[in-house]
């Protein structure tokens, strides 16, 4: 079984080399090509490629799915849904998606709210050199300290009921979060952190400053 999918969608400046499925967006599957990457399909209208780039990639990856620019569809979009098609039980991380253009970053943030990701929300992660990103359906949920990592943020992005943080540096007793709010810059303090809430859908990130990179 398929334990990971990896989707790197476009240049990025920290991907590591793991026992996974990679998947290359556009501009992404000539990165993975170029560091020698095994990659097992990509997605895109590669209209960003020259032909010998395109080319290159079509000769080194078995599949390609080639889109027209104009679609209902981000090519991330399209890369997730095929992923999860193919590997349902898989975690998926999404490498390249928040760096670039804001639009881009905030379509690939709010990914999960899509219906048909939704229930895979808890298997979606972005990661780039200085954030983790992670999604969290209602219910109690413990995160363990990470030394990669500085700060803790908790982000509702939706409707949130009942939301409690409990072990971080700065906790919040059960209140209900009406709109989307980034409650930033919290920190471990050398033991588990325990949230919890009713409903809603609960964006987590883990984070350095680039002064702090790994």
């Amino acid at each position: 079984m398929t334990k990971k999918v990896i989707i790197v969608a476009g240049m990025v400046d920290y991907l590591p080399r793991e026992e996974a499925v990679y998947i290359g967006v556009d501009y992404g599957a000539l990165f993975l090509v170029n560091q020698h990457f095994s990659v097992a399909f990509s997605v895109g209208d590669y209209d960003s490629l020259t032909l010998d780039e395109f080319d290159l990639i079509k000769q080194q990856i078995p599949e390609i799915h080639q889109t027209v620019a104009e679609k209902d569809e981000t090519d991330t979009q399209l890369a997730l849904r095929l992923a999860i098609e193919r590997y349902p039980e898989a975690q998926f991380i999404i490498y390249g998606g928040t760096g670039g253009r804001l639009d881009h970053f905030l379509a690939n943030l709010f990914l999960p709210l899509e219906s048909r990701f939704k229930p895979f929300a808890e298997q979606i992660q972005m990661v780039d050199a200085q954030n983790k990103i992670r999604y969290f359906l209602s219910g109690k949920h413990q995160l363990t300290p990470n030394p990669e990592y500085h700060y803790l943020a908790f982000i509702p992005l939706v409707l949130t009921k009942n939301f409690e943080i409990i072990g971080a540096r700065y906790e919040l007793k059960k209140i209900d979060i009406l709109v989307p709010t980034s409650f930033a810059s919290n920190e471990f303090i050398n033991q588990p952190v325990t949230f919890s809430f009713s409903e809603g859908l609960v964006c987590v990130i883990e984070s350095n400053d680039r002064t702090k990179l790994r």
